[in-house]
């Protein structure tokens, strides 16, 4: 009643993830870090917010799906966020273009969004439990090292 609507409510809880998620990219602007650190520092934070709420996740994906033009994650992804990750593997990755840099931080994002849009279900298909800290942590990993090279 508080929020007067289902999509009040959802709008108010997609703002605080936002704040959280906007946090974990604070990982990538650390200067006394170096790269691949920062990277796996911002991928376990992201990490623990998207287990923390994985259905505001998926609900959020499903607006951006929709262009919903409220969207704050979208707009910081867009305006800062793909660029911080962007650079940090650039300095790991000199000579590499553009592009190139932006489709790695694409494949970071989605390697940390498509387990919690299919939940439990990896588990049920491939035998991973990604909420076994042992084998999350093995997945960031990979997934750090197949983005970074």
């Amino acid at each position: 009643y508080h929020f007067g609507s289902k999509d009040s409510l959802i709008n108010e809880a997609l703002k605080t993830v936002t704040v959280q998620l906007k946090k974990a990219f604070g990982c990538l602007k650390a200067s006394e870090i170096d790269p691949e650190t920062k990277i796996e520092c911002f991928v376990k934070e992201y990490s623990k917010v998207v287990r923390k709420y994985p259905d505001i996740i998926r609900n959020f994906i499903s607006q951006s799906l929709h262009n919903n033009p409220e969207d704050e994650y979208q707009e910081y992804l867009k305006e800062e966020g793909i660029e911080l990750i962007s650079r940090a593997i650039g300095s790991m990755q000199p000579g590499e273009d553009k592009a190139c840099l932006y489709m790695r931080s694409l494949q970071l994002i989605s390697s940390l969004s498509f387990p919690i849009l299919i939940g439990d279900r990896i588990q049920e298909t491939i035998g991973l439990d990604l909420n076994n800290p042992e084998i999350r942590n093995r997945y960031i990993e990979l997934v750090v090292k197949n983005v970074v090279g």
